[in-house]
């Protein structure tokens, strides 16, 4: 830029000469074409005022030369500027696109696995509800099973004064009815019978046992005591069997083990050992691994001891 400022000055001076020289001392190949278009058009005001056609020429083509090239690369900045700009455009539409696309499919995704979990919640709602259904006709009817015995065993008693009770024999044989009509729509409807218990059972023991149960009362040492004896009478070795595993039983899981066994009900071990329903379900159900190895349901256990 120097030369340039030198050049006009000389030119203004109408120092042509000078003027010429600082002007060709610009042109350098590396430089802008804009440092070019100032040389030529400083060269074709010089050589015009030396009125020399030939260089006037020269230089004017030259300069048309220099200012197309000059506008021709401003186009092309200015084209792959846009082009750029497009591109970028372009891009982020598209990165915008694919990322709603993703959360359209994460919604979707997120949606179904709400729908599914609600699903299962729904499906193990419904299962739990049928588990507890059927405990409480399963438990139901185990307390009419032992209602029954109780009221035959009565009956027997009953029928040895027969003149002096007639009204109360046949209270209790329109209860024995009634009782047996329930027993068989359960057992229809389940197509399972549970077994009832064997006439070992039917006991002054287990009889005045379930008794105390019907009152609330818990057991004493000396129940404890009958009831072992009333275990090893109707099954031989049953107690021998739950003593080889004394190290994994304590003495409350000792006595469900028995009490099961001896075909009490559930709602009757819970009262006869002062323990919730909850707590006799998970002892029940955790004993399957203490003495059988293996998983299951605190149903599964029942089933297991009394087969033992």
């Amino acid at each position: 830029m120097f030369y340039s400022y030198k050049g006009r000055c000389f030119e203004w001076q109408n120092m042509l000469d000078s003027a010429e020289f600082y002007y060709r001392k610009l042109y350098q190949p590396h430089l802008p074409f804009s440092v070019q278009c100032t040389m030529a058009k400083g060269l074709l005001r010089v050589f015009q005022k030396k009125h020399i056609p030939d260089s006037i020429t020269k230089y004017a083509k030259y300069y048309c030369d220099v200012n197309d090239s000059s506008i021709a690369i401003s186009d092309r900045e200015t084209t792959a500027r846009m082009t750029a700009s497009y591109k970028y455009n372009s891009i982020l539409r598209q990165a915008n696109e694919k990322e709603k696309e993703a959360f359209q499919t994460r919604l979707l995704y997120g949606g179904l696995a709400i729908l599914l979990l609600l699903c299962l919640l729904c499906l193990l709602y419904r299962y739990r509800r049928l588990h507890e259904k059927h405990e409480a006709e399963q438990m139901n009817y185990e307390k009419n099973l032992l209602a029954l015995s109780i009221k035959e065993q009565e009956n027997t008693i009953l029928r040895k004064h027969e003149h002096d009770n007639k009204e109360l024999i046949a209270t209790n044989e329109e209860e024995i009815r009634r009782l047996k009509d329930q027993i068989k729509d359960y057992e229809r409807l389940r197509k399972s019978v549970i077994p009832a218990a064997p006439p070992e059972l039917n006991t002054p023991v287990t009889f005045r046992i379930h008794q105390k149960a019907a009152k609330g009362c818990a057991l004493d040492n000396r129940d404890w005591e009958e009831i072992e004896v009333a275990c090893q009478t109707a099954y031989p070795g049953f107690t021998e069997k739950l003593h080889a595993h004394g190290d994994r039983l304590d003495h409350t899981e000792y006595q469900i083990c028995v009490l099961v066994k001896m075909r009490f009900m559930l709602s009757e071990i819970s009262v006869l050992l002062s323990i919730t329903s909850s707590v006799l379900s998970h002892k029940r159900k955790r004993m399957n691994g203490k003495l059988f190895q293996k998983e299951g349901s605190a149903t599964d256990f029942d089933e297991r001891i009394r087969s033992l």
